[in-house]
């Protein structure tokens, strides 16, 4: 079923539109009645650009006499790309007969586009695009034909067309135009009708041009014709052209007109425009292109562009283009030069209209879903209303969102109740000048694809209840009110429904009814608590008295409610009195709480009595306190109860008696224990007695604490949890003893302290793990001084005799248990004798005895004579035991600066040169120092590397003293090395005294031995072989050396500390010289040898006379005897078994040499293994190794 949409457009648009299409039409008829038109201007054109080719007169058959002379050049181009498509064809790694058929399909699409554009390119400026896809489809395909329609030199009137297929739709566009040539520039203007063949959707285009050489810029508007249509792209959605414009301009470098840049702006306007495609839909989109060109030549150009939208939208595009001019050569088309003509304004003439042909198309949502609900609802307070919901849904209802934020919090409820039945209960009604009770409800329905209905409202009013007086009440509705005190009665004021009304104070009344004359009692007015609810206050006087109280509301009377005020006593029977807690401590943190609950004889309570009790207390015997229990004020807590505090600091058990009017009330009373508080650091105190006694273990102090709560009552019973902690004046509590705590007294607790530590200790009570506040003293004082406890040391134990230069005696005096005994210094001297044991007398002198810290005594001890002094202390003229110190008082070192050391003579050889040491001794005075030669050593620390030496390397005789202040002793080395010899004092360096005495080693020298023969002479080898190894054996010393190549060829290089191998053969005569450094000292020397004798082993077995011939051919003559001899110079007498040396080419086989005994060549082989050859019985035919030697060998 079709249904017809009215026009939205106004009779003058549409009047205008179709005039525009009728013009557009009719404009391509004119073509065939002025068939010479384009050709009478084609020499004007021609005379605008020589570079142009002319246009073909309209109805010819569009050759030229240069198409002909081309006509050939066509066809090799048409075979070559036939070729070329072939072999992509055959090269192509794909099913070929897909292949073939898009082959096909190409090459066909390619000579239509080309022969259509060739034929239309007779009328005007035509651009073909077919593409066939694999259904032979012309899907993405575009005719674009611009005719001209006059053609004059400043003027072109045109008509352009096209058809083209984009987005799935067949689309027409039919546009006319006009240009306008002036010198430098181009205006031009255009309309164009665009209709949409697939979808019938139609839209007009109007724009405008403006062109220079090598710059390009026009602006189209685009206006829809047609309205909505169903949306085949998206389901439930509807589409129409969407209006819009936009901004061209391209342009190349005059320079480089082959380079060229374009930006175009474009804009839309609609809520869902898909300007990027119907799944990228933006509100009023808008987009930018920017995009470079480049051409090479007239037949190709290159293009990049990138499309950008808002919200992020992009599109980037690469285009290759080939512009193909029929009647033009190919050569032509081909030529770079002739870019420059197409960037002018006359050759671009007939370019089309740069525009945007597809039709950009805006969408909207189809009503799928809709929601119709009651437009007004009214009621009570409270009554429940249905919304009358109904829903129109394609795809079924999902739910519904309801927005109704005020009803809601007005006390207003939705309720579902099953499929689209709603039920809304109508809030309270609201009063007052600015109450509002008119309600907005929003709805929404959701169906189960997630389409969103229309917004749907409803005006809920919430009509004013109507007052009923027999649901409304007054209550209590019957009090008896005591005398002075007050009564509250609340009036409920509700409607027919039940409901709470609230109404204006000024619509309620009281009226008030006495039974007798006033007497005091007062009635307030009425104060609103809460919606309907009214309160009014009674207060009774301190007389009887009956009222009557009658409200009303707005005139109309409720129920009255009847008050009487009475005045009561307590009665003891039915009233109690209670203290809580029972017991506490004197300490006054916890009071005691009293209470009296009065009631009358009919058990209701009795108000104000507060200032008619009193709580009275008494002890066992019925006397009062006194002082230390005090009970406070009595007040009134409620109606008929009364409470006050007790709190005392009397310990014991006391009575409290209720008394009302100065009586007791009854038998009503109860009691209370103070008990006695904590201990209290202030009332509290700890005696030691006596409080000093000595550090033996066996001394006792008495600790005596007496225990008193803050009232000074005695603390009892804390003898389980009592104990006493004792430290000492750094805070340490080993050393001292403290028995267990009795109980003497009530609050009396003594203990035992006794210790070994001497000092003052502070003893502190704790309780229950809590150390109290109270502290008392206790000195322990040392014992008698102990020597077995006690220390002495000397320090410095070795002095200088005579150079003021002190040692310190230090003795620490202690008792038998390490105490420190102080006050001694009077009763201290020191002992001092030598080894004979005779005192020192004059000759060591002690001063400066003192008492340094408490138990430390130090004195200073200087002496004039060279002896080893025992020193003792002594206390009371009484020897301390074994505490004995030795002080040794020595000569003073020689000075280096006046003292010589000299050695003669200062260089020799191992083992014969004696070297004389001489060291002459003299003191600051440049006095000669005798006695000293047990004291002196001469030494040679290390040698010459720093490394340790061995006992033979250096003999040095005894130190003598031969004339006063003089020592002498000898040197002899075994090892040579430069030594330095230093003299020493007692251990000591004596400065920098020191003596160097150069010792030359052995001569030395090395034997060379092959790796596999022991028996290798000395001075070899002499024989040479590519990969001989060989090593040497010192003969001069039992130290071991370190060999080094000093001198020699690339033909040698070390494996070992004394191993060589020759790695190549090295010339004949050719020497190398090594050198052996000792690994101890710096004696070295160097062994040379010469290679006298070359030989070269061959890879192949030859006879003979071949071997010979083969040694010929490179050089060399075939080996003589010398291979075998045991000479010196011999092969194998150097080398032994040549097949162990690896790196060489020996094997374990014969070997050709020639036998040269009395001058006569003949053959004999000889056995690289084993050495063995023979003369005898030799086939010279036999095929063996042989081995060339140089010719001079």
């Amino acid at each position: 079923m079709i249904k017809r949409v009215p026009s939205q457009l106004s009779s003058t648009t549409r009047t205008l539109t179709w005039m525009n299409i009728a013009i557009q039409a009719t404009l391509p008829l004119t073509v065939a009645l002025t068939s010479t038109h384009a050709g009478a201007d084609s020499d004007r054109l021609e005379a605008l650009s020589a570079q142009r080719m002319p246009l073909p007169e309209l109805n010819s058959n569009g050759v030229t006499r240069e198409t002909l002379d081309n006509q050939d050049e066509e066809q090799a181009r048409k075979a070559a790309s036939l070729a070329s498509g072939t072999a992509n064809f055959l090269t192509a790694d794909v099913n070929k007969s897909d292949a073939a058929a898009s082959m096909a399909r190409g090459m066909a699409a390619s000579e239509v586009s080309t022969q259509t554009q060739e034929w239309l390119s007779r009328f005007g400026t035509a651009r073909v695009q077919i593409d066939v896809d694999d259904k032979l489809s012309l899907a993405s395909s575009s005719l674009d034909l611009l005719l001209p329609v006059r053609d004059e030199q400043k003027h072109l009137l045109f008509t352009q067309g096209s058809i083209h297929r984009t987005d799935d739709r067949n689309q027409a566009n039919l546009g006319v135009g006009v240009r306008r040539f002036n010198d430098g520039y181009m205006l031009g203007a255009n309309t164009f009708f665009d209709h949409d063949l697939s979808r019938s959707h139609s839209r007009l285009g109007v724009g405008v041009e403006y062109w220079r050489d090598y710059l390009k810029l026009s602006a189209n508007g685009y206006h829809r014709l047609s309205s909505w249509r169903t949306s085949p792209d998206l389901d439930d959605y509807q589409e129409r052209p969407a209006n819009g414009w936009d901004v061209r301009a391209e342009g190349w470098l005059p320079s480089m007109p082959q380079l060229g840049g374009k930006l175009t702006y474009e804009k839309y306007y609609g809520s869902e425009v898909g300007l990027f495609g119907k799944d990228n839909r933006k509100k009023n989109p808008h987009a930018i292109t920017t995009g470079v060109t480049y051409t090479p030549i007239p037949l190709l150009t290159f293009s990049a562009e990138q499309r950008r939208g808002n919200a992020g939208a992009s599109d980037t595009q690469f285009g290759m283009q080939f512009n193909w001019s029929l009647g033009q050569s190919w050569s032509k088309q081909t030529d770079p030069s002739k870019v420059a003509a197409m960037r002018t304004l006359a050759g671009s003439r007939y370019d089309l209209v740069e525009r945007n042909n597809n039709i950009v198309l805006e969408y909207r949502k189809k009503e799928v879903i809709r929601l119709n609900v009651a437009r007004q609802l009214a009621g009570a307070s409270g009554e429940r209303k249905s919304l009358q919901v109904t829903v129109q849904s394609k795809y079924g209802l999902e739910r519904i969102d309801w927005s109704a934020a005020t009803l809601l919090q007005a006390g207003g409820k939705i309720e579902h109740l099953g499929g689209s039945d709603y039920q809304l209960t109508l809030p309270q009604y609201r009063t007052g000048a600015q109450a509002v009770n008119t309600y907005t409800l929003h709805g929404v329905a959701v169906d189960k694809q997630g389409n969103r209905s229309n917004r749907s409202e409803t005006q809920v009013t919430v009509n004013a209840p109507v007052f009923d007086a027999a649901r409304s009440t007054f209550l209590p509705a019957d009090t008896i009110l005591p005398t002075n005190s007050t009564q509250v009665l609340t009036l409920t004021v509700r409607d027919a429904q039940d409901g709470l009304i609230d109404v204006p104070l000024s619509d309620l009344s009281l009226a008030v009814t006495r039974g007798t004359a006033s007497t005091g009692t007062k009635v307030s007015d009425f104060i609103r608590k809460s919606v309907g609810m009214y309160e009014v206050t009674v207060t009774a006087g301190t007389l009887p008295e009956a009222l009557t109280l009658t409200p009303s509301y707005q005139s109309t009377p409720l129920a009255a409610a009847k008050i009487s005020v009475k005045v009561r006593v307590p009665e003891a029977g039915n009233s109690t009195f209670a203290a809580s807690p029972k017991t506490i401590d004197t300490s006054g943190t916890v009071p005691v709480t009293l209470e009296l609950k009065a009631n009358d004889a009919d058990g209701n309570p009795v108000p104000d009595l507060a200032g008619q009790l009193a709580f009275v207390v008494q002890d066992a015997g019925g006397n009062p306190p006194g002082t230390g229990i005090t009970i406070s004020q009595v007040t009134e807590t409620q109606p008929g109860a009364y409470t006050a505090r007790l709190t005392g600091t009397k310990a014991g058990v006391w009575t409290i008696l209720p008394h009302y009017q100065g009586a007791v009330l009854g038998t009503l009373k109860d009691t209370v224990t103070l008990t006695t508080g904590p201990i209290a650091a202030k009332r509290s105190r700890l005696v030691a007695a006596p409080d000093s006694i000595d550090a033996d273990g066996s001394k006792t102090s008495t600790l005596t604490l007496t225990a008193k709560d803050a009232e000074d009552n005695p603390v009892t019973n804390l003898a389980d949890k009592l104990s006493f902690n004792a430290k000492d004046s750094s805070g340490g509590d080993a050393g001292v003893t403290i028995t267990v705590v009795t109980e003497t007294k009530p609050g009396i607790y003594e203990a035992k302290l006794s210790g070994t530590k001497a000092d003052s200790w502070t003893v502190s009570p704790v309780l229950d793990s809590i150390t109290l506040g109270i502290e008392g003293k206790v000195d322990l004082t040392p014992g008698a001084l102990d020597a077995g406890s006690s220390d002495f040391l000397a320090n410095p134990n070795t002095i200088v005799a005579g150079s003021g230069k002190e040692s310190e005696l230090k003795l620490t005096a202690k008792d038998a248990h390490g105490n420190l005994v102080p006050g001694i210094a009077g009763d201290l001297e020191f002992e001092v004798i030598d080894s004979k044991g005779v005192a020192a007398g004059a000759d060591v002198t002690i001063k400066d005895l003192q008492e340094t810290t408490p138990g430390i005594y130090t004195a200073k001890l200087t002496g004039t004579r060279v002896e080893t002094w025992s020193v003792t202390p002594l206390y009371k003229k009484t020897r301390l035991g074994t505490l004995t110190k030795q002080v040794d008082i020595t000569t003073a070192a020689p000075v280096p600066g006046n003292s010589t050391f000299t050695a003669s003579p200062t260089s020799g050889y191992i083992y014969l040169t004696t070297v004389n040491l001489q060291f002459e001794a003299r003191d600051g005075q440049n006095q000669p120092m005798t006695g000293l030669a047990d004291k002196l050593k001469f030494v040679v620390k290390s040698d010459s590397q720093g490394r340790p030496l061995e006992p033979s390397d250096v003999i040095i005789s005894a130190i003598r003293e031969n004339t006063p202040g003089i020592y002498t002793a000898t040197f002899r080395a075994g090892l040579g090395d430069d030594h330095t010899i230093v003299p020493l004092f007692e251990g000591a360096d004596i400065g920098t005294l020191s003596q160097m005495v150069a010792i030359q080693g052995g001569h030395g020298f090395a034997n060379a031995y092959s790796n596999t023969n022991p028996h290798s002479g000395e001075n070899t080898p002499r024989t040479a072989f590519k990969g001989a190894g060989f090593h040497y054996r010192i003969s001069s010393e039992t130290d071991q050396y370190d060999a080094t190549i000093e001198s020699a060829g690339p033909w040698l290089t070390k494996t070992g500390s004394t191993s060589f191998r020759m790695i190549e053969l090295p010339k004949k005569g050719e020497t190398a010289t090594i050198r052996f450094t000792r690994n101890r000292g710096n004696h070295s020397f160097t062994h040379t040898f010469k290679a006298d004798w070359l030989y070269i082993p061959s890879d192949d077995k030859l006879p003979y006379s071949q071997a010979k011939d083969a040694c010929m051919s490179k050089g060399y003559v075939l080996a003589d005897g010398g291979v075998y001899s045991d000479r010196l110079y011999g092969l194998w007498g150097n080398w032994g078994d040549l097949t162990r040396y690896r790196e060489s080419n020996f094997r374990g086989e014969q070997y050709w040499y020639r036998n040269m005994n009395f001058n006569i060549d003949s053959p004999a082989p000889f056995n690289a293994r084993t050495g063995e050859t023979t003369t005898k019985s030799v086939d010279p035919t036999t095929p063996h190794y042989y081995i060339c030697i140089p010719k001079t060998n």
